[in-house]
């Protein structure tokens, strides 16, 4: 596994505008199931350079609640959780991680969690919207048996196989923040 290290915010986004790799949360945009970018923005992104960010007060949302979600996820797991750049000996790096075997796919772990002795991934999604995460906009679980399993958006799920298939991690846990019958009710 090949892993970078950055102790910034913005030495870890230049790393990961590498136009040569795709990040896993890039990867839905690539097989056109992601609500945040299309193929084309992807292209722009990784050709041309341009950026389009379609909603950046959902996604500054996102960050700000990522450790929430993810404390929220220990606590009701049992698992114990470890942030990536600390599981790597840096705490508080942030992290990109690639498979020597196809270098160009990269992952960037919201979390690391051990299930007993086992080593898995810990992904953290906020939405204001349930509709995204209903039955009808496309499912694939096969780890999670419960009903609430049958929820994971299309672009989460390639975005958390993307990370397995970087990583060889057994397991990946996409945790998420959902408002049920009105604002975080």
């Amino acid at each position: 596994m090949i892993v970078d290290l950055y102790m910034t915010r913005e030495a870890w986004l230049k790393g990961r505008g590498d136009p040569t790799a795709i990040g896993a949360s890039e990867a839905a945009a690539a097989l056109g199931v992601s609500p945040f970018m299309s193929g084309w923005d992807l292209y722009e992104r990784k050709v041309n350079g341009i950026h389009v960010t379609h909603d950046s007060a959902v996604l500054s949302r996102g960050q700000r609640w990522e450790g929430m979600v993810i404390s929220e996820y220990a606590e009701v797991s049992g698992h114990r959780v470890v942030s990536p750049g600390a599981h790597f000996g840096k705490p508080g790096a942030l992290v990109t991680l690639a498979n020597e075997a196809f270098p160009w796919l990269r992952a960037s772990p919201d979390a690391f969690a051990y299930e007993g002795s086992t080593l898995g991934h810990v992904e953290a999604k906020t939405s204001l919207h349930r509709d995204g995460w209903s039955p009808d906009a496309g499912v694939v679980i096969e780890r999670w048996t419960d009903e609430a399993a049958a929820l994971l958006p299309a672009a989460y799920a390639v975005q958390a196989y993307c990370q397995l298939a970087v990583s060889e991690l057994p397991w990946n846990d996409v945790c998420a923040l959902v408002p049920e019958g009105g604002w975080l009710g």
